[in-house]
This record gives C-alpha cells, structure tokens and sequence, in this order.
C-alpha cells in the first residue's frame, strides 16, 4: 500500500507565496504602464484580479491535494497523529479553506464597490483596500500554511507498507 502523502506535490510556504505576488504584480504592473489605451478602471481590475487568483489557486491547491484524514489509512492516520497530531492538521486544512472562501467574498465585494467608483482614485482606494485585506487573509493563516508546508516535508518520508 502506498504512503497518501507520497503524490502530494510542493506546499509552498508562507514566503514563496508572497514572493511569487510581489513577482508577478511587478510584471504585471510593467505590462500595465506600457498600455496607454486601456482604461484605468481595467488595469486595477487585473491588478486584483492577479491578487487574488495566486491567493486562492495556492490554497485551493493545498485544500485538495492533502489527503482527507477520514480517507486515511489507520496505520497511516496513527503515524500521522504521532509525527504532526491530526487535530492540527485537520484543523489546519479546515481554516485554509474557511480563508479561501474569504478571499472570493472579498473579490466579489470589491468588483461591487469598483463598479460604484467613479474616479481614478476611487479605483486606487478600492484596490488597495482589497489587496491588502485579501493578503490580511493570507497573513493570519501563515502559521496553518507553515505548519501544512513544513508537516508534508515529515509525512513524504514516511515509507509505504
């Protein structure tokens, strides 16, 4: 019987989450200034739009790809009880799926409050207060994000039975 954490890929950390933001919102950004004849209201559109699709792709991935731990194998959830404490890991999963659906309700809030501003500075204001709460979401669960990263690193080296 193989190990159900053997085809589990890279849970990337806290850090390499926002570095891979910073990366690609100053490609994006470069991108943007380059197009004169786009409207502003659709640069900060994609500018959110890039914010949120990393934040909620990263941790959609982590939510489906662990394995569930009622799916589990005893032998497999007691080495895991022991080596990370499946309450833990449970309760780990459970609140990076809780943030992923903050992240969309916040999305979706700021495509309303995008669609009532009417001036370029009302966009800014309104990015801005979006990306900074959706990576507030990011912020808080560092730790569930940390612990699922650094745990997966554990549980791949256990051998199959």
């Amino acid at each position: 019987m193989a190990s159900p954490f053997e085809k589990v890929g890279h849970i990337p950390s806290y850090e390499e989450i926002v570095k891979k933001i910073e990366r690609r919102y100053v490609k994006l950004d470069s991108k943007l200034k380059e197009l004169r004849n786009v409207k502003v209201w659709n640069k900060e559109m994609q500018r959110i739009g890039l914010v949120y699709s990393i934040i909620y792709d990263t941790l959609d991935n982590i939510v489906k790809t662990l394995p569930h731990v009622d799916k589990i194998h005893p032998f497999y959830r007691d080495l895991l009880d022991v080596l990370v404490g499946v309450k833990e890991y449970r309760r780990a999963i459970l609140r990076l799926a809780s943030a992923r659906k903050i992240v969309e309700k916040i999305r979706k809030e700021c495509m309303n409050l995008m669609k009532l501003a009417q001036e370029p500075k009302d966009y800014a204001h309104v990015r801005r207060s979006c990306i900074g709460r959706m990576m507030s979401v990011l912020r808080r669960n560092r730790k569930y994000i940390d612990f699922l990263a650094s745990s997966m690193v554990k549980l791949r080296k256990i051998p199959s039975i």
